[in-house]
């Protein structure tokens, strides 16, 4: 069972889980669900879609909208989310971070020759010696997209599960400069800053506009929630026997929408 909940709208409850259960139950939707890496992104994509509409004042057209991603799973959410965006109208650039220029995309690089394809220009920011252009491109832009969490799904290289990683001296600089700006930041898991296993600090706090949880929100982020902006789930097709084995009798959270404000439940609750 869940350590913790968050509350929906309606007050019903949404059970939380560690890092260690989201990474298998990736695990789980692909192996006995058949999941693609490509259906792990194209839901929330779209859902966050929806979110970030919201951020522009209900409409894409017009906006300009930066996605800072890496080469994980968040990331490839991000640039689905972009798609989506500029085919609604919407103006968009892509930085991808890279601490190792040499090692090239595997989750993400489908997905950035797709937001190409849609005419969207894509930077590569390896070196903290950009951080003056960086800048100068965050500045012109309405909201950012941030994916960057270290997520990834058993068939991309892997099927031992890793800790989450360290921040890089470019990640905490990337942070620098989003705290420092106006520019409203949504981030996808959860915000940089701390730990998603302990939930101890790791890195500088990235502030977030809004959070949007895949599937199950992290437990971690119930003593987070002043990193967090509005905090969002995204449906990820996980069965409701996964959340009743969690939390006995939890309702079916995507009854009514794909993606679905949580609140933090009280002391009571």
């Amino acid at each position: 069972m869940t350590s913790g909940h968050f509350l929906k709208d309606d007050g019903s409850p949404v059970p939380c889980v560690s890092f260690q259960q989201l990474q298998q139950i990736f695990s789980t939707l692909q192996e006995d669900h058949f999941l693609s890496s490509a259906q792990f992104a194209e839901g929330p994509g779209y859902s966050f879609a929806m979110v970030v509409r919201f951020a522009l004042g209900l409409s894409a057209e017009g906006g300009l909208v930066c996605a800072i991603v890496r080469d994980t799973i968040p990331g490839a959410i991000a640039l689905s989310c972009l798609r989506h965006l500029v085919n609604g109208g919407a103006e968009a650039v892509v930085l991808v971070i890279e601490e190792d220029p040499s090692q090239e995309p595997t989750v993400i690089a489908n997905a950035l020759k797709t937001v190409q394809s849609y005419g969207v220009n894509v930077e590569h920011w390896t070196s903290s010696e950009q951080n003056p252009l960086v800048q100068g491109v965050l500045g012109q832009c309405h909201n950012v997209l941030f994916g960057t969490t270290s997520i990834k799904t058993p068939d991309f290289k892997t099927t031992n599960f890793k800790t989450p990683e360290p921040p890089s001296e470019l990640m905490n600089g990337a942070v620098s400069l989003l705290n420092e700006m106006s520019t409203p930041v949504h981030c996808i898991v959860a915000p940089q800053g701390f730990d998603l296993a302990s939930g101890e600090k790791n890195g500088e706090y990235l502030y977030a506009s809004s959070t949007l949880s895949l599937g199950a929100p992290l437990e971690p982020l119930l003593q987070r929630e002043d990193l967090l902006g509005r905090h969002y789930l995204a449906d990820l097709s996980i069965p409701l026997s996964t959340y009743q084995k969690l939390l006995p009798d939890c309702p079916p959270p995507f009854s009514e929408q794909p993606v679905v404000a949580l609140h933090k439940a009280s002391a009571e609750s």
